[in-house]
């Protein structure tokens, strides 16, 4: 995958985050999190969202990076959403 696919595919998944890209010698890096205007923003009152999702790949590129936080974001916003389905079920 490319970095601008990685790039839309965040978007498309989680439109409204904001999200970060780095690369040094020794690893590639990617940040994200819900932003403060965006439909997610409620989630910034969980600290795991408030602190954002971070990835720090020794193997692999800026793409699996980005891919990375979008998968574990993806992962985190969806436990949230069924323990709030389960509230208002149980």
């Amino acid at each position: 995958m490319t970095l601008g696919e990685a790039i839309k595919r965040f978007e498309a998944d989680l439109p409204d985050w904001w999200w970060l890209v780095g690369k040094c010698s020794v690893s590639c890096n990617a940040s994200c999190g819900p932003d403060r205007n965006g439909r997610d923003a409620h989630l910034l009152g969980n600290r795991q969202f408030d602190e954002g999702f971070h990835a720090d790949l020794l193997d692999g590129g800026t793409a699996e990076a980005l891919d990375d936080v979008r998968h574990q974001a993806l992962i985190a916003r969806k436990e949230v959403s069924d323990d709030a389905t389960q509230a208002e079920e149980g």
